[in-house]
């Protein structure tokens, strides 16, 4: 498998290789699928018929069939040499599909999809896959080198416009509070941009944090580590939650063997939760020590105050941080920008 796509960057990188322009117009589209995972699903189905033709490419789990393949196992593959070969696979991590529908279907043409804005897109796929089953490996790899030579322009584009961002450190904390608090209501971005300002504020007080994929189906959002091991299992949302979704945070970090839970509810509607009784609970239940924080400012305040550096220089650092975050999480480029804009002072708050 692996050679194959070291095939297929060969002839997506060889400027006189003329590669079939139906692929190159299906990886443009499937980019602006609000799941960037599909991006992610189309690549692994092509490096998949082009390592092995015999492959139904509309499978996800081995077990389903005969012809069946781990789309898991190409998937490693294929974002493990996403850096070497500098091409974007839409998100980012070492487990594209780690994520609903993929995490548990066993058939892409039986997916059933509740968002209306990504059933246009699922339904394309669908075809483009059927299409795919009939074509030999020689074919597939041409494919797929369509989606490699796309992908690749897609990430130098991406990383010649990031690199000329930066966001301005701010004169004081509560300016910082109010811009934040402003930025991830405006719009979530499914909720992409709350986890990205979690993950960077952990940043600050904290020398190694992880932040997970936006779907994945782990209620670890962001985690801490210490010499390699979780030390703190965190939830971010940003839709309205109940003592359940706490329950559930703390049940998962204690079959982890992680003793420290925190839920970050910032939703504009969050109902306040009873702290203590959640408290209580997730330690006589699970054994683990579980906070709750409700607003922006709380978040902000709390980490400031354990940290070592003083609330001004959190002030400075963070939005340049929370930049590189969101960057890292796929928030949208429009985002990234009005952040910049926020921070600079170019954009009233609303």
């Amino acid at each position: 498998m692996a050679l194959q796509l070291e095939r297929a960057v060969r002839l997506a990188e060889d400027p006189h290789q003329v590669l079939p322009v139906e692929w190159v117009e299906r990886t443009e589209h499937m980019a602006g699928c609000p799941s960037r995972t599909y991006v992610a699903a189309l690549g692994v189905a092509l490096l998949a018929k082009a390592t092995d033709e015999r492959i139904d490419a509309l499978t996800v789990k081995r077990k389903v069939s005969a012809n069946a393949y781990s789309m898991r196992g190409a998937a490693a593959v294929l974002a493990g040499n996403a850096s070497l070969y500098g091409y974007h696979l839409g998100v980012t991590g070492p487990e594209p599909l780690n994520n609903q529908p993929w995490f548990h279907g066993e058939r892409i043409d039986q997916f059933r999809i509740d968002d209306k804005e990504v059933e246009p897109f699922q339904n394309n796929l669908v075809r483009y896959l059927r299409e795919l089953n009939g074509y030999d490996s020689p074919r597939a790899l041409l494919a797929l080198a369509a989606f490699v030579r796309v992908r690749q322009k897609f990430a130098a584009e991406l990383g010649a416009a990031q690199s000329n961002l930066e966001a301005a450190g701010l004169p004081g904390f509560s300016r910082l509070v109010s811009i934040a608090e402003e930025f991830i209501r405006s719009n979530p971005e499914g909720g992409r941009r709350g986890q990205a300002l979690v993950a960077a504020v952990l940043d600050l007080a904290h020398d190694d944090v992880h932040l997970s994929g936006i779907h994945d189906p782990r209620p670890r959002d962001v985690a801490v580590l210490r010499g390699g091991e979780d030390l703190l299992f965190v939830e971010v949302k940003q839709k309205p939650v109940d003592a359940d979704t706490a329950d559930h945070l703390a049940r998962e970090a204690g079959e982890a063997s992680v003793d420290k839970a925190l839920l970050v509810a910032l939703a504009p509607d969050q109902q306040p939760l009873d702290r203590e009784s959640v408290r209580r609970s997730a330690d006589a239940a699970h054994g683990v020590l579980m906070l709750v924080y409700e607003t922006v400012a709380e978040l902000l305040t709390q980490v400031t105050i354990h940290s070592s550096l003083t609330a001004s220089e959190i002030a400075e650092r963070l939005p340049n941080t929370y930049l590189r975050r969101m960057q890292e999480h796929g928030v949208s480029e429009d985002g990234q920008r009005r952040w910049v804009d926020l921070c600079a002072g170019a954009e009233r708050l609303s």
